[in-house]
């Protein structure tokens, strides 16, 4: 956009030369990488190779749809409530998502062992 504000200067002699007409610009990106959603067989063949750790950890992001690293991974022991069935999201990318979500049975489950 820049360049393009250079240029029109430029062109109205605004300014003499724009000193972007040697620079060689990288090609911004139009779109966002889309996230890869599991399937079911592929959420199955990662469970069954995975540490017991990772395993609770991939069952608790794919039950309850929590963003990875912000709101996935900053969770400590003291954010989940079995006996309450009940996950507390304390960090999130905004507030609407600090949140008190349910936990799924198998979550649940998944999370007790």
């Amino acid at each position: 956009m820049l360049r393009r504000m250079m240029k029109l200067a430029a062109r109205q002699r605004l300014v003499g030369r724009s000193p972007f007409e040697e620079v060689d610009f990288l090609e911004e990106r139009s779109h966002r990488r889309q996230a890869h959603i599991l399937t079911p067989e592929e959420q199955m063949k990662l469970e069954a190779v995975a540490t017991p750790l990772l395993r609770t950890l991939v069952v608790l992001l794919t039950e309850t749809g929590l963003r990875v690293r912000r709101e996935g991974l900053s969770l400590k022991w003291d954010d989940v409530d079995l006996e309450g069935e009940v996950l507390f999201v304390r960090q999130s990318k905004t507030l609407a998502g600090i949140r008190a979500m349910p936990l799924t049975k198998l979550c649940g489950t998944v999370m007790a062992d």
